[in-house]
């Protein structure tokens, strides 16, 4: 099975939920401010579908914020431009499908963890990897983008 990610740093995730969430007051997230962040987040999960399958690095890795840090298997992978190289070569591996099911969502105002659940498929439609994933999400310029991208695979 191919092995695309390793495992994550839950812990990383949770530090940076309490330092964003921390200086905020405890009625600065409304229930609408939620709703309206996991509606977001349900489209850009429809969007990355659509991307993959086209082989659309580009339009992928702008979901991802400047300073984004994607924790994969060995690497750290940093930055924009080289997640989209890193997407780019995912396609060329013949990764074309994707299924990721939110199963949590925790936040605030300016930032929030989500947990997947992850599947790639391969052009045949083949299940080439699963796992569990982890998505620190921040506002960058207004717009909500990923910050950090942590993934577990499967055994």
């Amino acid at each position: 099975m191919l092995r695309l990610f390793s495992t994550p740093s839950l812990l990383f995730a949770i530090v940076i939920m309490v330092i964003a969430c921390k200086n905020n007051s405890a009625d600065s997230t409304s229930y609408s401010d939620f709703i309206s962040a996991k509606q977001f987040f349900e489209q850009t999960n429809k969007d990355w579908i659509d991307y993959l399958k086209k082989g659309d690095s580009v339009s992928f890795a702008n979901t991802y914020a400047n300073d984004a840090k994607l924790l994969s298997s060995g690497d750290t992978i940093v930055g924009r431009d080289s997640i989209i190289h890193f997407l780019s070569t995912l396609y060329r591996w013949g990764i074309t499908g994707l299924t990721d099911t939110g199963v949590g969502l925790w936040g605030c105002k300016d930032m929030y963890v989500q947990e997947y659940v992850v599947r790639f498929y391969d052009k045949t439609g083949k299940l080439a990897e699963s796992g569990k994933e982890m998505i620190v999400w921040k506002k960058e310029n207004d717009k909500w983008k990923v910050f950090r991208d942590i993934y577990n695979v499967d055994k």
